[in-house]
């Protein structure tokens, strides 16, 4: 065999082998990290079912939109969004509900919001209906920096509650 052969061959070893991990590492393949698996969460919110004026809560909701079928980025959101709601918003007005959009029921969330991931998004309730809403894009580009992922997170709840942005 030859060199050029045998180099070859390493290389794509080297490749494959990459390839590989950096699949296992994205799709929860917890062996190639070190970190705690998060626990698949069976717990999800079904969506609000109309009710008598008089027996709806006003107020403002997180929620956390996901599918059955999440990433280890996604379930780490999930996770840093509890954790802020636990940390800074536990005896407040405000309201957690990770929703499972592929549940039945839930679906209308999807045409509502136009998603098309999973998705954090504040919305303020008024009457059973949602009165205005704001997407919180950029949980995505922060997740890797969890203190900068819950500031942003915190800050953006508080301008809502104050009244900010919101569509």
């Amino acid at each position: 065999m030859s060199f050029k052969s045998i180099i070859r061959i390493v290389l794509l070893i080297f490749v494959v082998g990459s390839v590989s991990f950096l699949i296992a590492k994205e799709y929860g393949f917890d062996s190639f990290k070190n970190e705690v698996p998060l626990p698949a969460s069976n717990e999800t919110a079904a969506a609000p079912a109309p009710r008598a004026a008089e027996d709806e809560g006003d107020g403002v909701v997180l929620y956390y939109f996901h599918g059955y079928r999440r990433c280890f980025t996604c379930r780490t959101i999930e996770k840093y969004l509890a954790e802020e709601m636990e940390a800074d918003f536990a005896a407040g007005p405000l309201e957690w509900r990770p929703v499972n959009v592929e549940e039945p029921g839930n679906q209308h969330f999807i045409r509502d919001f136009g998603l098309v991931s999973s998705t954090a998004l504040i919305a303020e309730m008024k009457g059973g209906s949602i009165e205005r809403s704001k997407k919180l894009d950029l949980v995505w580009r922060l997740v890797k920096d969890e203190a900068a992922f819950k500031e942003y997170v915190r800050n953006e709840i508080l301008s809502f509650m104050e009244g900010g942005s919101g569509r």
